[in-house]
């Protein structure tokens, strides 16, 4: 059904890796990509897990805003580069899931 629905809102992609962060960044929805992001990284082995954290916990503390939940979009899709960093197949589960569960909130938010 997740999957029906990104093709019905026009967003399903020929290269989900691509399309999720062009999407996400059309979006500009911080709180969005932030939980997209951590949900994410639940799902990555837990060493890949411990070195995307580790880069997360760099970036807080560079940018305390992020904590408060106000960080700006530009702030969280800073974290996605790292993430397609750790291996080609997580990032590409990473973004396409981040994509599908995007196309569900668009869905939900023009509801």
């Amino acid at each position: 059904a997740r999957v029906r629905d990104a093709v019905e809102y026009g967003f399903m992609p020929s290269n989900p890796v691509d399309a999720s962060i062009t999407e996400a960044s059309r979006l500009r929805h911080p709180r969005f990509v932030s939980h997209c992001l951590r949900w994410r990284v639940l799902r990555l082995t837990r060493s890949l897990a411990r070195r995307f954290n580790a880069k997360r916990a760099e970036l807080l503390a560079e940018r305390p805003e992020m904590r408060s939940g106000h960080a700006s979009f530009e702030a969280w899709a800073a974290l996605v580069p790292h993430a397609c960093e750790l291996s080609d197949a997580y990032a590409e589960s990473f973004c396409y899931h981040a994509f599908v569960d995007m196309c569900a909130w668009v869905k939900g938010r023009d509801a």
